[in-house]
């Protein structure tokens, strides 16, 4: 097979191996990956043509070599820094490819086991009714699939959501409109008893909102609600539900933080239980009982083009930063500091060009881009 330099991982001193160094140098008590980090459905895999040939390959081997060769370039930090991977549109678990939603899940679960010493078990649907047992891959998934479930980490509850596997795989293809996203009814069940049984910090992370903007992929409406926008969509389809979920909590003096990704860019906002915008007391500081902090992850590698689109200010309240960068958020009892941190020189997409190497082109990384504020 024509590995080795023609996939973006594997390769421990690119770009890739060179970035998890630079957070690993923070000494994070935990990282959290939000999606989109393996690259594996055909569609994506064809628009790249150094990868164009993976396709063609079987399901199963493309599975097991790309989850494979994600968790070796985690390799040399695996042992010192815990690790949860959130199911992102392009990892093989997104649901347009049914054949090869089994295998990615096996993969996932053998090179990514989603555990940390002492947690409660892991949460996720039993993954024998979801494939099957008459295949290999269902019946390899005969435990919890692992794809929404929870953890505890110092004074914070972290809970991993699943915002494809229950909309796009009965499908297999994205929904027409935003109010066709689901979680479905297991799931948001799994989320109301976490949040009500938590006394610490609640962060979510799901790889986007559960409705979002009526735009497609590149901002025309073609009937593919493709999930992107900012917390200015809370209220918007299923989201509404689960914004009321985390905005009880809020209420109740609790510090909420919602997190996604998917659209590549860093932008965050305040949400009250009605589900609309709440004007910042202070230039990004916000008060934890006047409702849900939403903030988008941003990219460490990918910038894209849909900002310079027309429809693009529409979506963010807030003026959001494009550029490639990771987040640290240092938590306490009383307070959370949320960081943007370049990771890149700007210009460079390290996506089609996998074997750059990252320290020849370290130019003003390691600083803010951003940052803000919850007081509890």
């Amino acid at each position: 097979r024509r590995l080795g330099g023609t996939v973006r991982y594997g390769n421990l001193d690119g770009y890739f191996g060179s970035l998890f160094d630079l957070i690993a140098a923070e000494q994070p008590d935990l990282a959290v990956f939000s999606g989109d980090d393996v690259g594996m459905d055909s569609r994506y895999l064809w628009s790249r043509k150094r990868y164009s040939y993976m396709p063609r390959m079987d399901k199963a081997e493309r599975a097991f070599i790309l989850y494979r060769l994600w968790r070796q370039t985690l390799g040399r930090h695996l042992g010192s820094i815990p690790f949860l991977q959130v199911i992102g549109n392009h990892d093989g678990l997104n649901g347009f490819e049914p054949d090869l939603y089994g295998w990615s899940a096996v993969a996932k679960k053998i090179f990514l086991p989603q555990h940390l010493p002492g947690d409660d078990p892991l949460g996720g649907e039993d993954g024998s009714d979801l494939l099957g047992t008459e295949s290999f891959a269902g019946a390899a998934n005969g435990s919890p699939l692992e794809n929404y479930f929870g953890v505890r980490c110092g004074v914070a509850d972290i809970m991993v959501l699943d915002v494809m596997g229950y909309t796009c795989r009965k499908t297999a293809r994205v929904p027409s409109t935003p109010r066709r996203w689901t979680y479905g009814e297991a799931q948001k069940s799994w989320l109301r008893d976490a949040v009500a049984a938590s006394n610490k910090w609640k962060i979510v992370v799901t790889h986007h909102l559960a409705g979002g903007s009526p735009y497609g992929p590149r901002g025309q409406k073609d009937g593919r609600a493709y999930g992107r926008g900012g917390a200015r969509y809370a209220g918007v389809g299923e989201q509404a539900e689960i914004n009321s979920i985390l905005a009880e909590a809020a209420r109740n003096g609790a510090g909420v933080i919602h997190s996604s990704a998917h659209d590549h860019n860093w932008w965050h906002d305040q949400v009250d239980p009605s589900a609309a915008i709440v004007p910042a007391s202070a230039p990004r500081a916000y008060s934890a009982e006047r409702g849900v902090v939403y903030f988008g992850n941003g990219s460490p590698s990918h910038v894209p083009t849909w900002p310079l689109l027309d429809f693009h200010d529409e979506m963010y309240q807030q003026k959001d930063i494009v550029a490639k960068g990771f987040v640290l958020a240092d938590i306490s009892p009383g307070n959370a500091e949320v960081r943007y941190v370049r990771c890149a020189q700007p210009g460079l997409n390290f996506l089609d060009e996998p074997e750059t190497d990252f320290r020849a082109l370290a130019v003003d990384v390691g600083h803010d881009l951003d940052r803000f504020t919850i007081q509890r």
